[in-house]
């Protein structure tokens, strides 16, 4: 793969005119290249800053809504998550707790499963099922396999016994 290199006029790198008339070639090259290190050098630790405060916030536990992007346009203060959440609640009110985890996954795909299993109920003749509904709500595979499976003989789906 080709190098590619940057270049960078004198005026960005902070020197003046006619910087380098009386110096020797290769002192002139490691001068400017010193130069374009330190111009280098700042915007990564910008970069670096960006992401040390998006994982703050993460880590805090702030949404990526409209209130959690406002809030991080104005917030000036600690990179502590703990203090970050504290003004997010100060400004927006409690968080909901974070369902995370493999445990939380599990939970919530079992909650869309009977959810799924329970979906159209009200509509049609009570007891009736939507599976097209519940499979279309359905999140992975394994859950509209689970869905085929529990109601599928109703509505004439079956699955091979090893599947």
């Amino acid at each position: 793969m080709p190098k590619t290199e940057t270049t960078y006029s004198d005026e960005e790198l902070g020197l003046s005119p006619g910087w380098d008339e009386q110096l020797d070639p290769n002192i002139r090259r490691e001068l400017k290249q010193a130069r374009i290190d330190r111009f280098q050098l700042r915007e990564l630790e910008r970069e670096v800053t960006g992401y040390r405060r998006t994982a703050g916030f993460a880590t805090a536990g702030i949404p990526q809504d409209e209130k959690g992007q406002a809030f991080s346009k104005i917030y000036e203060g600690s990179e502590d998550p703990a203090e970050v959440r504290e003004a997010y609640e100060k400004l927006f009110g409690p968080l909901q707790a974070p369902t995370g985890g493999t445990a939380g996954a599990e939970l919530d795909a079992e909650t869309r499963i009977a959810a799924a299993g329970s979906a159209g109920a009200s509509q049609g003749v009570p007891g009736t099922i939507d599976i097209g509904e519940a499979i279309k709500g359905a999140k992975t595979n394994a859950e509209v396999l689970e869905i085929i499976r529990q109601h599928g003989h109703a509505a004439g789906l079956s699955l091979p016994a090893d599947s």
